[in-house]
C-alpha cells in the first residue's frame, strides 16, 4: 500500500488532522471542465484530495467520482488516452492546479456536481501576550496557543533548534537537537 509522507502512520494522521479542511468548490462549466471560482488563497497550504459527484442524462442522481490529480502538462494526453479520459461509466476523472483554481476534467456525458477540495491550511501563527510579534513587529496583546498537540510542539521545537545550531556551527547542539526530535517522533 502506497502511503504518502502525510499519512505514513496512524500517529502522524492524528497529528496533522487539525490542519485538515473542507471547501465546497463553486465555480464555471465549460464543454472540456468545471474550474473553480473560489480557491483558498490565504489559508491554503498543500492539497489533499478533491472528491466530486457527476451526474448524466441517463442517471440524474449524482454518483461518486474518483478524481486524481494530474500534472497540467499532461492534460492533452490525458484526454486522448481511452483508458485515462473522464467516465462517467468508470467513476474517473482527474483534475489539474493551474493559477489558484482547480479544474475537474469532464466530457459530453456528464457533469461535475457537488465537489469539495480537502486540503491542509497554514497553520495559525502563535502568539504570547506581551511579546513581540516577529511577523508584525507589535507586542502581541492575547495569547493565541499552537494547534497541536504538546508531542508535535516538542518535535518542532527540537528541530527548530536544531536548525538554529546549525546556523550558528554550533554542531554538538545540533546534533543533540536532531537526537531529541528523532526520540519524541
Amino acid at each position: 500500500m502506497y502511503k504518502e509522507g502525510d499519512e505514513l502512520s496512524k500517529r502522524r494522521i492524528d497529528d496533522l488532522q487539525p490542519l485538515l479542511r473542507e471547501l465546497s468548490l463553486t465555480g464555471v462549466v465549460t464543454n472540456q471542465y468545471f474550474e473553480t471560482d473560489n480557491f483558498p488563497v490565504d489559508t491554503y497550504l498543500e492539497y489533499k484530495r478533491v472528491s466530486s459527484d457527476a451526474t448524466s442524462e441517463c442517471c440524474p442522481d449524482p454518483r461518486s467520482m474518483t478524481v486524481y490529480l494530474a500534472e497540467e502538462a499532461n492534460v492533452s494526453l490525458l484526454l486522448r488516452d481511452p483508458l485515462k479520459d473522464p467516465s462517467f461509466e468508470w467513476g474517473e476523472t482527474f483534475c489539474t492546479m493551474l493559477g489558484n483554481k482547480i479544474r475537474i476534467y469532464k466530457n459530453k456525458d456528464f457533469n461535475i456536481v457537488n465537489p469539495i477540495l480537502t486540503y491542509y491550511q497554514k497553520p495559525v501563527y502563535i502568539q504570547i501576550q506581551g511579546c513581540v510579534d516577529p511577523y508584525t513587529g507589535v507586542v502581541s496583546t492575547t495569547n493565541i496557543p499552537c494547534q497541536f498537540k504538546d508531542d508535535v510542539v516538542e518535535v518542532l521545537l527540537d528541530d527548530t533548534a536544531s536548525l538554529i545550531a546549525g546556523d550558528i556551527e554550533n554542531i554538538y547542539q545540533q546534533q543533540r537537537g536532531q537526537g531529541s526530535a528523532e526520540r519524541n517522533n
